[in-house]
């Protein structure tokens, strides 16, 4: 029985350290989300910051171990100068230019920003109505945004993480031949897009885990076994 018991121990510990040695062989798997950005028009004349919000869904740990996070934000967004002119009459824009920042803000800092800029020149203008609207041509971009290792616990959990694109103050340039405090230039910008985050994680080989609990349950058993034994044992001597 002894020599039975030495064997199962054996052939035991030979599992547990197969599946040690396989089990630094790894399986990547990948996860994807993806997730639409709001449209959003912020008219730089009036009203800025203007913000919208989105999430994406946080990668579960259930799944493995976190290695690498890859975000791309999606964008189609377009620059616009906007002229007003309450001189009483028609006037010629002679240059002008706006140029609004676009931030997105994630968990963990380091995306950049985005500026939807436009200028035109020699343009005439009308006063009545007295805004005048030039708008740029529609641009498409793609911001990859790659977190740090030191920053995964910011997107790892079972709910969502939040994202925030922001239209910041931008600057606005101007001249015209109209009289002075007529002609006021501003900034108008807008965007739409779609945001998706790829999450790389590790698992343990099937055959590798399988070799583990198999080695550990057998070793765990045999002990239950011995611990029978002894206290059959104690309990003859006693009697």
């Amino acid at each position: 029985m002894r020599l039975h018991g030495n064997l199962i121990k054996r052939l035991s510990l030979a599992m547990i350290c197969l599946g040690c040695v396989s089990g630094a062989r790894l399986r990547a798997d990948m996860v994807t989300y993806s997730t639409p950005i709001p449209a959003t028009d912020a008219a730089g004349h009036s009203s800025l910051p203007t913000s919208t919000s989105f999430t994406l869904p946080e990668f579960n740990p259930v799944f493995g171990t976190l290695e690498s996070i890859a975000i791309k934000f999606a964008l189609t967004y377009q620059g616009e100068v906007d002229i007003v002119n309450i001189s009483g009459s028609p006037q010629t824009a002679t240059a002008a230019s706006s140029s609004v920042p676009i931030v997105i803000t994630a968990p963990s800092p380091g995306v950049p920003t985005l500026s939807a800029s436009y200028s035109v020149t020699n343009v005439p203008l009308t006063a009545s109505p007295p805004l005048n609207e030039f708008p740029g041509g529609v641009s498409n971009t793609t911001i990859p945004f790659n977190p740090t290792p030191a920053q995964f616990a910011l997107y790892e959990g079972v709910g969502n993480s939040s994202y925030q694109l922001t239209y910041s103050p931008g600057t606005y340039s101007g001249s015209t031949t109209a009289p002075g405090g007529t002609v006021f230039f501003g900034g108008d910008a807008n965007s739409s897009g779609d945001a998706s985050v790829v999450y790389t994680y590790q698992t343990p080989e099937p055959a590798s885990a399988m070799l583990l609990a198999t080695g550990f349950v057998a070793i765990g058993g045999l002990r239950l076994r011995r611990g029978r034994r002894s206290a059959v044992r104690q309990h003859d001597a006693i009697a």
